[in-house]
């Protein structure tokens, strides 16, 4: 249940609990080159990564500002991608 880990439904909320999981791991030293690959995939491949507002808002807009839609369009991406690549 999504709501327990963000509370509302929000792709903000949600790419603010991304952004927080990714400086964790930096934090603690734990790498995640995977997390990086991805951006950059989404950024050259898919072109969903604009500069102005990033991946959260090309998702909201795209999904008509449906937010639990769009967080389900980051998370199959991130599926896509992890299909074509080894995420470890």
């Amino acid at each position: 249940m999504l709501e327990m880990f963000i509370g509302a439904v929000d792709i903000h909320r949600f790419n603010a609990f991304v952004q927080g999981s990714e400086l964790t791991l930096y934090y603690n030293r734990v790498p995640n080159d995977s997390y990086q690959e991805f951006l950059a995939w989404l950024r050259d491949v898919k072109q969903e990564f604009p500069q102005e507002g990033g991946w959260a808002r090309k998702c909201l807009e795209d999904c008509g500002g449906d937010h639990l839609r769009a967080i389900q369009k980051f998370l199959e991406l991130a599926a896509e991608f992890a299909s074509q690549h080894k995420v470890v």
